[in-house]
């Protein structure tokens, strides 16, 4: 019954993004969303804290695994920017600091993209394909499959 998933039948292009404050890493991945309502893929990846954002309404409307309004969204990853940290955390609090009275920008890592033809199909890393990540100059080859 949400909004949301009438937007994503409208316009199926989101973006997702991640950040860990401990380390100020990020992920930003673009792709197309697409829903699910297999039962058997909702029982299998359901979660108890599911229960939290469904209230009970009585009979099978119950935040269980078999309430009919959970809907699965995925996405099929398209391009994915991210960004890693490359020193240690006491040169990252003074890179910084040292940003902040400099007024340039702190070097603590670097940022890497993941272009179309490194996906397959199904939004996953290209299976024995060479893509490529890049940052700056510097590129490497990518042929393992992640999710």
């Amino acid at each position: 019954d949400s909004d949301k998933i009438e937007e994503l039948e409208f316009d199926p292009q989101v973006n997702l993004a991640f950040s860990r404050d401990r380390t100020r890493e990020w992920v930003s991945v673009s792709g197309t969303a697409r829903t699910t309502r297999d039962a058997a893929t909702i029982r299998e990846l359901y979660q108890l804290g599911w229960k939290a954002w469904f209230a009970d309404e009585g009979g099978d409307r119950n935040g269980g695994p078999g309430d009919p309004r959970i809907v699965l969204v995925g996405v099929d990853a398209e391009s994915a920017v991210y960004f890693k940290v490359n020193k240690p955390r006491p040169l990252v609090v003074f890179e910084v600091a040292r940003a902040i009275v400099t007024g340039t920008p702190p070097k603590v890592g670097t940022t890497r993209e993941l272009g179309e033809r490194v996906f397959d199909a199904d939004g996953g890393l290209s299976e024995g394909t060479q893509g490529t990540w890049r940052s700056g100059d510097l590129e490497s080859d990518v042929s393992d499959k992640r999710r």
